[in-house]
């Protein structure tokens, strides 16, 4: 009997003791992933990427002040599974910003139909293949190493020495218009500050973008764009120039064959999904079947892709 508790006794022991040990594994070895590495990103870093941080101040506009204002913002803590629970997705707004690890088949299946079925909106901005599986439902494929382009980088200025890195590449880019729809004098039409100021008339100007460390994207028509080529809006918003390549072999060379040169890199594309068709308040409550004022709107669905972090 005293054999038999004392095996017991052993056994209770090791099991706490593997416990205890699991523990404090699980809680030590991500710092050993994560040592020497930078902060993740985040909208609420302010001292991290601050442009980030101006995003998010800009989508709150006055909305702490003013509840009728802005957009409120929430992180979505990693994952974006539950975007097709949220209330009013078509509402709604979801920027993946520096995905650090790859959009799983599960996420990518979701947002998909955030964007196409709901009405969702999406913006995308990653520098190399973590947003691949996302990417390519839409027809677009991230490549998977730096963009250098000769003709549209631009210059800075460090203590005093002029700095000249082809991987600084701009573009300009319209809002809600494919460039090669835009006529040549529109391609030349910088927006001006009314127009800003009234995104309504954001219509046959460019904007400036400045991108530090893009990849490239490529485009080919889905099979549903060959089956019916009306069912979305695709816009190409801001291109490298015809001699940008991409660096696969890390050595700068243009003239390297390992290093692709297609002519047609985009740097940021949009698509559009008009005609869907949800449920929210209408103006005229006695347009809706609802007596609590809800009705059918026709909305659009939107994804941005941008190819840098």
């Amino acid at each position: 009997m005293a054999t038999d508790m004392d095996s017991e006794t052993r056994f209770n022991r090791n099991v706490l003791y593997s416990l205890v040990i699991t523990s404090i594994l699980l809680l030590v070895m991500p710092m050993f992933f994560v040592v020497g590495k930078s902060s993740n990103y985040s909208a609420y870093d302010t001292d991290g990427l601050g442009q980030l941080s101006d995003m998010r101040d800009s989508f709150e506009g006055e909305y702490v002040e003013n509840r009728d204002s802005g957009y409120y913002v929430a992180n979505t803590m990693s994952t974006p599974m539950l975007v097709n629970d949220w209330k009013d997705p078509h509402r709604t707004l979801l920027t993946i910003i520096a995905p650090e690890k790859p959009i799983d088949q599960t996420e990518a299946d979701e947002i998909f139909r955030f964007v196409t079925e709901k009405g969702g909106k999406v913006i995308v901005a990653a520098d190399n293949t973590q947003a691949h599986n996302l990417a390519i439902l839409f027809g677009v494929r991230y490549m998977d190493a730096p963009l250098l382009d000769d003709k549209q980088h631009w210059v800075y200025t460090q203590q005093g020495q002029q700095e000249v890195d082809w991987g600084n590449v701009w573009s300009a880019s319209p809002v809600n218009q494919d460039i090669g729809d835009m006529s040549p004098g529109a391609l030349m039409q910088g927006c001006t500050a009314f127009q800003i100021q009234n995104p309504d008339g954001l219509n046959d100007c460019r904007l400036p973008v400045m991108y530090r460390g893009p990849t490239g994207m490529m485009f080919e028509p889905t099979d549903k764009d060959i089956e019916d080529p009306n069912h979305r809006d695709i816009m190409t918003l801001g291109t490298a120039s015809p001699s940008a390549f991409i660096d696969r072999a890390g050595d700068g060379d243009p003239t390297n064959p390992a290093n692709p040169a297609t002519g047609d890199l985009r740097l940021m594309m949009r698509f559009d999904y008009p005609g869907i068709k949800v449920l929210d308040k209408v103006a005229d409550e006695g347009r809706g079947a609802f007596s609590a004022g809800l009705g059918e709107l026709e909305v659009t669905g939107s994804i941005v892709f941008v190819a840098d972090d």
